[in-house]
């Protein structure tokens, strides 16, 4: 009997395989089961992981329910799997894919001359940059020259420069053309005069260099690079310069050797207390030994000032004039891997002259260092008068840190524990560049700081050149500098140098980037300029030949032709000749 009555409640009325109680009408065999409903809260008309089965359409905790599941977020009315998907790093249709076919895709450019402007016939569409040698932005008319985009300005020069369909707009009838070079605002004076060049495959002329004023004629020291073995160390040239030259490699003047590496830096000043100038020269350690700085005076007298290489590393020297008032130059020796107190926190020995003897860092000087870690303090040096009390004051800067501004020489070595930095890092990451001088010409020192960073691909490189005014006290910002110049490109680099002017171009200051556009370039700021200015409204002096030739890594000035004016020399040591880096050094002159 209970067995009779069991198959009588599993009985399938309507014949349509849901036996009564599954079946939501077993009178009628088009209707079977209930249907699966899901919660949709976020009302898109897809529902998420909250589910039920029912004959009708539930009526549960007043939330509306769907027949349609696969919401992967039903908090967003905008996520379900019918969604379009956009650029925003949300996966809008639930497919498990991020941005694949988006509504909104950003179009790339081919840029293969790399001054940031691509063709527009060659794109790819993606959310995110592709990398390089595509930039965002396009309408290039010659992606084979570097120096014609949208972003250039017009030159009267026979060319659409800016590629608006016009050539040399605003310029006078008849006055394209230029026996110089041509900058970004127009033609300017100057002139190349020559060239000297490596006549070894990794010589790398141009790397470092200083014009050594001597007392009846000036002489260019150059260094050699270190990877070359058989004209590592300096060259001594001597004018009169002209035309093209080769420094043969048996003509080094002061050879490295196997545990002294020496020229990455080069500086000169008054040293000995006599009158004249002296040059000083990083000698960093290659293997064992004791590194330091060389000091020569005129007569070719080498004096060694040294510590054991395991301390150290020496890399950047510079004369920065008399800190302490005895009438005798000091010389700054930046090193950036001191261990005290901190990892990499890197400083400088401050060294009191005269120099006649070789002795010991120690008995010369005192040195200080970042009071925190991974700062490399002493990458970036300068000095100069900045307060106007006839006394130099010391600029110590780092690549990834702040800047600071000694006023006197510490008493003791160690870390600069009573500074703070005039200058905190933060957004700007100070490179090589740093000068000291009356830029205005108002008799008040200033102080030029070089930086840059690279935010993101599709940002590139972001430099700020900025001049400062004295005085200088703890905690100013960069943001009150006197002047800023800005520039956004992928197509510069975080290296720049700075000179100023003085008996070439009165009054200005000259800045050479050789990553610029790939080739390399220098600029011209005017000294009394204000405010904020792009780069590319600065007159562009010089511009380099060769793609990632390193034009302008350095800068000189001096009298190189013995014609009574000061020459401009300009540092490539990327430039090729043969069969490897040579490098090279160009020297301008200034036209009437």
């Amino acid at each position: 009997m209970w067995l009779l009555l069991i198959g009588c409640l599993s009985t399938d009325g309507d014949g349509d395989g849901f036996p009564l109680g599954y079946d939501c009408d077993d009178a009628d065999a088009a209707v079977g089961a209930g249907t699966f409903w899901y919660a949709d809260y976020d009302e898109d008309g897809f529902g998420g992981y909250d589910q039920t089965t029912a004959c009708t359409r539930p009526q549960i905790n007043a939330v509306g329910w769907v027949d349609k599941g696969g919401d992967c977020d039903d908090g967003r009315g905008w996520i379900h799997p019918a969604a379009d998907e956009y650029c925003n790093d949300v996966d809008e249709d639930c497919d498990g894919r991020i941005d694949e076919e988006p509504r909104n895709p950003k179009q790339w450019y081919y840029d293969g001359d790399r001054d940031t402007y691509g063709v527009s016939d060659e794109t790819l569409e993606r959310c995110e940059h592709p990398g390089a040698p595509y930039v965002g932005t396009g309408g290039d008319c010659d992606d084979a020259d570097p120096y014609i985009s949208p972003g250039d300005d017009e030159s009267c020069d026979d060319v659409d420069n800016d590629c608006d369909d016009a050539v040399d707009e605003g310029c006078e009838s008849g006055s394209t053309g230029s026996t110089g070079s041509t900058g970004s605002t127009g033609s300017t004076d100057t002139f190349e005069e020559g060239v000297l060049r490596g006549d070894d495959a990794n010589a790398r002329l141009g790397a470092s260099m200083v014009v050594w004023p001597l007392e009846d004629r000036d002489v260019l020291i150059v260094a050699s690079s270190e990877y070359s073995e058989s004209v590592s160390g300096l060259y001594q040239v001597e004018g009169p310069l002209s035309g093209e030259q080769l420094l043969a490699p048996e003509s080094v003047w002061l050879e490295s050797s196997e545990a002294i590496a020496r020229g990455d830096s080069l500086t000169v000043g008054e040293l000995n207390g006599d009158g004249s100038l002296a040059l000083a020269v990083s000698a960093r350690c290659r293997v064992g030994g004791a590194g330091g700085v060389q000091v020569i005076d005129a007569a070719g007298v080498v004096v060694q000032l040294y510590t054991a290489c395991e301390e150290h590393t020496y890399e950047t020297v510079l004369a920065p004039g008399d800190v302490d008032g005895d009438g005798v130059g000091e010389l700054l020796v930046g090193f950036d891997d001191d261990d005290a107190p901190s990892s990499w926190a890197g400083g400088a020995w401050i060294l009191s002259g005269p120099f006649t003897a070789s002795r010991p860092m120690e008995d010369a000087g005192v040195w200080v260092s970042s009071p925190v870690e991974d700062e490399r303090l002493g990458g970036v040096l300068a000095g100069g008068d900045l307060d106007g009390d006839g006394l130099a004051e010391i600029v110590l800067g780092s690549p990834f840190g702040g800047v600071y501004v000694l006023d006197g020489i510490p008493e003791v070595s160690g870390p600069l524990a009573d500074y703070a930095a005039v200058f905190e890092g933060e957004d700007y990451t100070l490179t090589s560049a740093a000068l000291v001088g009356d830029f205005s010409g108002d008799g008040a020192g200033e102080l030029a700081l070089f930086s840059a960073a690279f935010p993101d691909f599709s940002t590139g490189w972001v430099i700020d050149l900025l001049i400062v005014d004295a005085p200088l006290s703890e905690g100013a910002s960069l943001d009150g500098a006197r002047l800023t110049v800005s520039h956004k490109s992928l197509n510069l680099s975080h290296e720049a140098s700075l000179v100023s002017g003085e008996g070439y171009r009165d009054g200005d200051l000259l800045l050479g980037l050789p990553g610029y556009n790939t080739n390399g370039a220098v600029f011209v700021l005017p000294g009394d300029a204000s405010g904020a200015l792009a780069l590319d409204a600065l007159e562009r002096l010089a511009t380099g030949d060769e793609v990632e030739g390193l034009f302008g890594r350095t800068l000189a000035l001096g009298d190189l032709s013995e014609g009574g004016a000061d020459e401009l020399l300009i540092g490539a040591p990327g430039t090729h000749s043969g069969t490897g880096n040579s490098g090279a050094i160009f020297w301008y002159a200034e036209g009437d």
